[in-house]
């Protein structure tokens, strides 16, 4: 599980970079290397957000998820990628 980490921004890279398949991979490991702690925190939050949101009462988790976390996933990871771009 702990080396599937790094593989978490190649998707980004796919998209946002226009970069090739294995490319996306080499990249995303170098982010994932570089900032390993903020990775591995942002994953951590991320989940435990979404456990918390998995408490709630069925609507209610889907309106938060759907509304909320899925968004919010995508904007900070994007974010991520972009800055580790520019530097």
């Amino acid at each position: 599980i702990l080396i599937l980490i790094f593989f978490i921004f190649a998707n980004f890279y796919i998209v946002i970079a226009k970069k090739g398949f294995w490319k996306s991979i080499v990249l995303s490991k170098k982010l994932v290397s570089r900032d390993y702690l903020a990775t591995l925190s942002l994953s951590i939050v991320l989940l435990v957000l979404s456990k918390f949101a998995g408490m709630l009462p069925d609507f209610l988790a889907n309106l938060v998820s759907f509304v909320v976390l899925i968004p919010l996933t995508f904007l900070v990871m994007t974010r991520f990628v972009l800055s580790f771009e520019r530097k």
